[in-house]
């Protein structure tokens, strides 16, 4: 077995049970990618349960656990791990085994050119970095929307608990003025009073959770990693469309801002499913002029009345992502306004534009996107 001398998340993993070939891939990834490997199924799994690997690569006719049986096992163990099947025997049934029941998301035949299988790894250690970063944001996300969404029913809950103390206040102040019994009227004023005192420290203690640190922030490449997750919520209902130019950035907190977008679309599928008969299209848009950047949420489904356009941040009224959007938005000090329309609704976020980076940086930026 070799491996590189740390755990390296874009390692490439080997299998082959023929020592010759190993060594050939072996000398080919020199250099280009970390890269371990092994001899056997049973020596992967326990690699793969034990280290980080972004590419599985295995021959398919191995003694014990084929390729395709390897496939399936790290499938189920290890989703995030891009899985490619390596085989000289290019029957019908081997490649539909690979896909069906491995997941396998590229097949290499023998025997293969150089180049192609180089071309073939570098781009499925990118699609697994990618697979990889898309999880961790969703995680982030998830955890960040449960927190806004915390502070949002905090946020409904407030008036009420304020309406609260005022009455209990309200109530001790009668009840001392009207006592008859001073010493069980003052009792109870006083268990009033702590009850009130609680509730007004609960009401100047929960705010809303600390804002993290803008920075400059690909639209386009914030698209990019959570088109996975938008792909699977407009499944069947909507076609996503995204233009946002790569050149184009703001000065943003990325996670804030991922959430947002995930809110708005996710809600305009749930509108497009609920209130048209068709599928339909959602399409996310950057737009910048000067120093400020647009960028638009627009769905295909029906406007809503207009006597419910001022209030589709409600909760209740136009469902709770515009509203935990706006939570997040205002948090964030980003203006977010709704524009309805027969052509299609619109959620609009206004954002900061970031500083214009150097052209070395955007050439070395692009050349990195074109290469992926």
């Amino acid at each position: 077995m070799t491996r590189p001398g740390n755990p390296d998340p874009d390692t490439v993993l080997y299998v082959d049970d023929e020592g010759p070939n190993r060594l050939i891939v072996e000398a080919l990834l020199a250099g280009r990618v970390p890269l371990v490997s092994v001899a056997s199924a049973e020596e992967a799994l326990a690699w793969l349960d034990a280290h980080p690997a972004a590419v599985l690569v295995t021959d398919h006719r191995m003694p014990g656990m084929s390729g395709v049986e390897l496939c399936e096992v790290v499938r189920e163990r290890h989703p995030l791990v891009v899985r490619i099947l390596v085989t000289a025997f290019s029957d019908h049934d081997t490649v539909v085994a690979a896909v069906n029941r491995g997941g396998v998301d590229a097949y290499l035949p023998k025997p293969w050119e150089p180049a192609k299988f180089v071309e073939a790894i570098e781009r499925a250690v990118v699609r697994a970095r990618r697979q990889r970063e898309a999880a961790e944001l969703r995680a982030i996300v998830r955890e960040s929307e449960q927190e806004v969404q915390r502070s949002l029913v905090r946020g409904m809950v407030m008036p009420g608990v304020e309406w609260a103390v005022s009455k209990l206040r309200d109530v001790r102040r009668r009840l001392v003025a009207a006592a008859h019994d001073p010493e069980t009227v003052e009792e109870i004023a006083g268990f009033i009073g702590v009850v009130a005192d609680g509730l007004e420290r609960e009401v100047q203690v929960g705010g809303a959770p600390p804002r993290r640190p803008a920075e400059p922030v690909s639209l386009a490449d914030v698209c990019a990693v959570l088109e996975p997750m938008l792909l699977a919520d407009l499944c069947g209902v909507a076609r996503l469309e995204v233009d946002c130019p790569a050149e184009v950035e703001v000065l943003a907190d990325r996670v804030a801002l991922a959430a947002i977008v995930m809110n708005l679309v996710q809600n305009a599928g749930v509108v497009i499913r609920t209130g048209q008969g068709r599928r339909g299209v959602v399409r996310v848009a950057a737009e910048a002029r000067g120093l400020r950047v647009w960028l638009r949420v627009v769905d295909t489904a029906p406007p809503p009345p207009p006597s419910l356009v001022a209030r589709i941040f409600e909760p209740h009224v136009g469902g709770i992502g515009p509203g935990v959007a706006r939570e997040i938005a205002e948090r964030a000090g980003w203006p977010l306004s709704f524009e309805p329309g027969e052509a299609g609704n619109a959620f609009v976020l206004e954002l900061p534009r970031a500083p214009a980076r150097s052209e070395a940086a955007q050439a070395r930026d692009s050349s990195a996107a074109h290469r992926s």
